[in-house]
């Protein structure tokens, strides 16, 4: 699928694990320690407001992870963002280079950077606050795909990805593509 329609598809894949979990959970911890789920959640919708605004703008507000773009409403926050960011980025197209606050790049590279950051984020808010997912089995393909070209070098993984870990025999593709990203899926071996 075309970058667009695959940032379209990992938001639909993330909104209802947003939407699942409780207000209470908000203060957990998750699989990414510098954030709790709210926090968590936070960073999920500043990934999309940032490409919104390269979409949009050209560039980024350097205090956009300072700020709480989660309000009183994180669903609704997120179906907001998620709409405009496709929105934008139909209108915007994948020709050209996009301007990232970490450089830049092709604009059919760059799109695949927040489409795979909610994937992932999901996993991680998912398995925070313990909710069952029907993973999109094309989208965590070609995420995984995405991931295993970008990130074959531990030098490009940054301080989000960690080295890979093992998973069990027969995991899930999702729970492969956590283990790429230095996840410890559940059931696997600490």
């Amino acid at each position: 699928m075309d970058p667009i329609t695959r940032l379209e598809a990992s938001i639909a894949q993330a909104r209802p694990v947003i939407a699942g979990a409780p207000l209470s959970s908000y203060g957990d911890p998750t699989p990414c320690t510098d954030w709790d789920v709210r926090g968590l959640i936070n960073h999920m919708l500043g990934a999309l407001t940032m490409f919104f605004d390269v979409a949009t703008q050209g560039e980024v507000d350097p205090t956009l992870f300072t700020r709480d773009l989660v309000g009183d409403d994180a669903v609704a926050a997120y179906d907001a963002i998620g709409a405009e960011v496709v929105a934008a980025w139909r209108v915007k197209g994948l020709d050209g280079n996009a301007v990232l606050p970490f450089g830049e790049f092709p604009a059919m590279f760059a799109l695949q950077l927040p489409a795979m950051d909610q994937v992932i984020h999901a996993w991680d808010l998912a398995t925070a606050t313990g909710q069952q997912v029907a993973w999109d089995d094309a989208l965590v393909a070609e995420t995984a795909a995405f991931c295993q070209a970008t990130f074959a070098d531990p030098a490009m993984r940054g301080h989000d990805f960690g080295p890979s870990v093992e998973v069990p025999d027969g995991a899930s593709a999702i729970d492969r593509l956590a283990g790429y990203l230095g996840r410890t899926p559940l059931g696997a071996a600490v």
